[in-house]
């Protein structure tokens, strides 16, 4: 099930927007960045996200496949992932790398 969008601004300047789903949900057959997530809301109902992990692949609907560290998202309530489709390998690398140096991933 589709929640909502984020926009996740790298410490370069470049902002990505990512569509985030339930955890459960089957993203579609295309290549692309994927953000693993624990979503809750605030005070004033506005979703908040702990960015756990992030990884690419070119398959999107696998994604799970290339998750490091099951255990690790499971104790820390994963819940969201957030897809970016994007089909060039080199340009995923690096918003994977942009985002990885931004922020704190205890995921991997």
């Amino acid at each position: 099930m589709k929640l909502s969008e984020i926009a996740i601004k790298a410490t370069t300047g470049q902002k990505y927007k990512f569509t985030t789903f339930t955890i459960d949900a089957r993203c579609r057959e295309l290549p692309g960045v994927y953000i693993v997530t624990h979503r809750e809301e605030d005070e004033r109902g506005e979703a908040v996200h702990r960015f756990l992990s992030i990884g690419q692949t070119d398959n999107l609907n696998q994604w799970r496949d290339a998750m490091p560290d099951i255990q690790c998202h499971e104790s820390l309530l994963a819940n969201c992932v957030g897809v970016l489709y994007e089909p060039d390998y080199q340009t995923r690398n690096r918003i994977v790398q942009e985002i990885r140096e931004s922020f704190e991933m205890p995921c991997g």
